[in-house]
C-alpha cells in the first residue's frame, strides 16, 4: 500500500481545495468542480489518471485571478505528495456577466 498511487485521491484534494478557496474571500464568488472521470473506471483498480472540471466564478477578474494563482499553488502541493503524478490544469476564465442578483 506504501507504493499506491491514486490519482482519485489526489484530485478529492483539488475538490476540496476549490470549494475552501471560493469561501476564504469576502464577496459572492464561487468555485465549482463540475466533471470527475477517473480511469481506468474499474470498480477493482486504482486510478492512474482523472480529468475534472475546476471553476471559479465571480464580477471581478482580479477576484478569479486570485482564486487561480491559489489554485494552482495547491495544485503543485497536491502534485509533490501524489509521488510523481503530473497535473495538466486548464483554467479558462471568460468575462464576468451579470446576473440575477437572487
Amino acid at each position: 500500500m506504501s507504493e499506491r498511487r491514486d490519482a482519485l485521491v489526489a484530485a478529492s484534494e483539488l475538490v476540496l481545495a476549490v470549494n475552501r478557496l471560493a469561501s476564504s474571500l469576502p464577496g459572492n464568488q464561487v468555485g465549482t468542480v463540475g466533471i470527475i472521470r477517473a480511469y481506468p473506471g474499474a470498480s477493482n483498480v486504482i486510478p492512474g489518471r482523472v480529468e475534472m472540471t475546476a471553476q471559479f466564478r465571480d464580477m471581478k477578474a482580479a477576484v478569479l485571478e486570485q482564486l487561480s494563482k491559489a489554485l494552482f499553488a495547491e495544485i503543485e502541493r497536491v502534485q509533490r505528495g501524489a509521488q510523481g503524478r503530473d497535473f495538466l490544469p486548464r483554467l479558462p476564465y471568460p468575462d464576468g456577466t451579470p446576473c440575477h442578483p437572487k
